[in-house]
């Protein structure tokens, strides 16, 4: 990751996390690379979460148990975004090799097509 968020970004995003409002892009992986690198601004995010899970305004995640703790709840939620991300970065390069295999069958066929109208094969 090239660019590191700001706790101030990171605070101005904790709302839209917690209630899954933020993309999936560079800037939802730069804030959970910043929740976990920065003690402060995870524990406010611990914080707003635990507050918010309490009041039953943010489901528990699928498959979870009561007895797992918040601080597991956001851990797994951030497994399950690397995951999602590793994903996308893979799907990435296979469209990236996919349209290369593509490019130069496109000028093999264009090649031959050109060695039979010239008459070379």
């Amino acid at each position: 990751m090239n660019k590191c968020m700001e706790c101030r970004e990171f605070q101005n995003l904790i709302h839209d996390f917690i209630f899954d409002k933020i993309e999936y892009t560079d800037e939802l992986e730069e804030f959970i690379e910043h929740a976990r690198t920065c003690k402060k601004c995870r524990e406010d995010l611990e914080l707003y979460y635990l507050i918010n899970r309490g009041l039953g305004d943010v489901p528990a995640p699928d498959n979870s148990g009561e007895d797992v703790g918040y601080d597991q709840e956001l851990e797994d939620i951030f497994s399950f975004y690397d995951e999602w991300f590793t994903k996308q970065k893979k799907q990435k390069w296979a469209t990236k090799i996919s349209i290369v295999v593509c490019g130069i069958i496109v000028i093999c066929i264009i090649g031959f097509l050109i060695g039979v109208l010239i008459g070379y094969i």
